[in-house]
């Protein structure tokens, strides 16, 4: 969803939660304040993560334009913008997660332990 259709939708949405202040559509409201106020986090959330997107398109079409091919001018920008903007801290798997993961309750301590060699061999680490 588009962040405009987001912000159309949370007008909607505002504009129907203060036309209906009856009692009887007391649970109805109150659904929609909890909708309305995890919008309005989801449109900050994707403003925030647009700017990257957007500069990353300007750079591949600009790099095809000075006659780069239109791969190798992806592989750049992705390669510019991981070390211009902060990567998250990725964090291992909990064993909750894994279990999860493989449609299981519980895993076995050897898999666990398969699955921290891969994270360690990827940089992931306690």
């Amino acid at each position: 969803m588009s962040i405009e259709a987001m912000k159309q939708a949370l007008d909607a949405l505002g504009a129907y939660m203060s036309a209906t202040d009856s009692e009887e559509d007391e649970k109805a409201h109150s659904l929609m304040a909890t909708a309305f106020f995890k919008l309005k986090e989801a449109i900050a959330e994707a403003e925030k993560q647009e700017p990257v997107a957007m500069q990353m398109d300007v750079i591949v079409v600009n790099l095809v334009r000075e006659g780069i091919n239109k791969h190798r001018a992806r592989e750049l920008a992705e390669h510019f913008i991981k070390h211009t903007h902060p990567q998250p801290k990725r964090e291992p798997l909990t064993d909750e997660q894994i279990a999860e993961f493989f449609g299981v309750k519980a895993v076995d301590e050897s898999f666990v332990d398969f699955v921290r060699a891969i994270e360690a061999a990827h940089g992931i680490k306690e």
